[in-house]
């Protein structure tokens, strides 16, 4: 038979055990963009291991001989290069290398940091496929990423007045 003692420590390390598993929780798409922005200025880690693991992309020449997997092996690579440079809309913002941890999150919950209200016209459907990278404030959202399939379908968002749209390899 346990005693009172015993019986409060067991609720107490079951509370905490509970506590702790609920705060670590990421969903697979979280831990999905996490991974590639670790492996993505990990220099030891090729280009096309990137691409092949965590990017949707065609493998379908163009007129010019060029596939989506070529064009995105150049991004990996010109982000690496330049990595603490502004380099346009097409690239990774520059200060995710710099960063203390990466928050990846969920676009809804943090919406209201989209300054420019890209998404509004969207359904909720395409709105779950949606993530983004925070920065360590949580008050600017600096990267978005488009998640399908357990694959980052794009990681460049073009911008335009009153519009965005995702920049895909496919």
């Amino acid at each position: 038979m346990l005693t009172m003692g015993k019986k409060l420590t067991i609720i107490l390390i079951l509370i905490t055990f509970t506590t702790c598993f609920s705060f670590s929780q990421q969903d697979s798409n979280e831990i999905l963009i996490t991974n590639f922005l670790n492996d993505l200025f990990d220099e030891t880690v090729s280009p096309e291991k990137v691409v092949k693991t965590y990017l949707m992309f065609s493998t379908t020449k163009n007129e010019r001989g060029i596939s989506g997997f070529d064009i995105a092996i150049k991004h990996i690579k010109r982000t690496r290069k330049e990595q603490n440079k502004e380099q346009g809309w097409l690239m990774p913002n520059y200060k995710i290398a710099s960063l203390k941890e990466r928050l990846i999150v969920p676009y809804q919950k943090y919406q209201n940091l989209d300054k420019d209200k890209f998404f509004n016209a969207f359904e909720d459907e395409f709105k779950n496929d949606i993530y983004v990278l925070l920065n360590d404030d949580k008050n600017e959202i600096l990267e978005y990423f488009q998640v399908k399939d357990q694959k980052i379908k794009s990681f460049s968002l073009f911008v335009k007045p009153g519009q965005a749209m995702f920049f895909v390899y496919l």
